[in-house]
């Protein structure tokens, strides 16, 4: 694929039942680029398409209600999806749905990774694969905050370095990223199932809760976090197969409140 291999500007489109294959060891490129010409693409949807092969299958560069649903994303280098909004950073309300993200050409990897353009859902999806199953990661256009993230009923295993990842290194606007709720989800076989660890208190007014977490063999925590205001976490299953990783981890930098959560052999509270 060239940088940009379907760029689609400000009119919606559907992409329905098609596949995208690209060469054995793809270096750069998207596949299917959502942006504006003088604002966001809107409204666009993609469904039960298939991307083989891939550097960044999907990047909504500048686009908001946009809906990816019971796609298969296989062997891509660096993202299945990247979600952002560079006209209007906190313009979004998509939604990724009943997708499967599997195997991977690179190894620094995320199935889904946002930048920008609040109020997605990540919902129904298999992630199996990368170092991040989803990651939040603002960048610098981002100064003003943006809300609205659900997480829920996906099953997400064997990510290299956490199931979920919610971050941000540079900036220092506090509550970057607010209203958020991880929940419902299955993550097993990762090092650390959710990991929150910005530079600065990033986050703030979540729920992690009803999710079932397997600690696998040498994992450190089913939850890890830090920096973050006005979190609830409970009700979830920690199980540990061997050894005793730490159930949840709560640093600092954080208030709110731990209630009842179940821990299972071997998952230390």
């Amino acid at each position: 694929f060239p940088s940009h291999d379907i760029i689609c500007r400000d009119t919606p489109i559907v992409f329905d039942g098609l596949t995208f294959y690209g060469p054995a060891s793809p270096v750069a490129g998207n596949v299917i680029s959502l942006t504006g010409g003088s604002g966001s693409n809107s409204f666009s949807r993609i469904s039960n398409c298939q991307f083989n092969r891939v550097y960044i299958a999907v990047d909504t560069i500048s686009a908001y209600a946009w809906t990816i649903e019971n796609c298969y994303f296989y062997n891509f280098v660096l993202y299945g999806v990247r979600v952002r909004n560079n006209a209007t950073p906190d313009a979004g309300d998509s939604s990724i749905i009943n997708c499967i993200f599997a195997g991977s050409l690179g190894g620094s990897n995320t199935c889904v990774y946002q930048q920008s353009s609040g109020g997605l859902r990540v919902v129904g999806n298999k992630m199996n694969t990368g170092q991040y199953g989803y990651r939040w990661n603002a960048d610098n256009s981002l100064s003003s905050g943006t809300s609205d993230l659900i997480i829920s009923a996906n099953s997400i295993e064997n990510a290299s370095i956490a199931g979920i990842n919610l971050t941000a290194l540079t900036g220092t606007y506090s509550n970057t990223l607010t209203n958020i709720a991880i929940t419902g989800n299955q993550i097993a076989l990762c090092p650390i199932s959710v990991l929150i660890n910005p530079n600065y208190t990033a986050f703030g007014h979540g729920t992690i809760s009803s999710n079932s977490f397997s600690l696998p063999a040498g994992g450190t925590y089913g939850i890890d976090v830090d920096y973050f205001s006005n979190l609830i976490v409970g009700d979830n299953a920690f199980y540990a197969a061997s050894g005793t990783p730490t159930a949840i981890n709560v640093r600092s930098n954080v208030s709110g409140a731990v209630s009842t959560n179940s821990y299972l052999q071997g998952a230390l509270s």
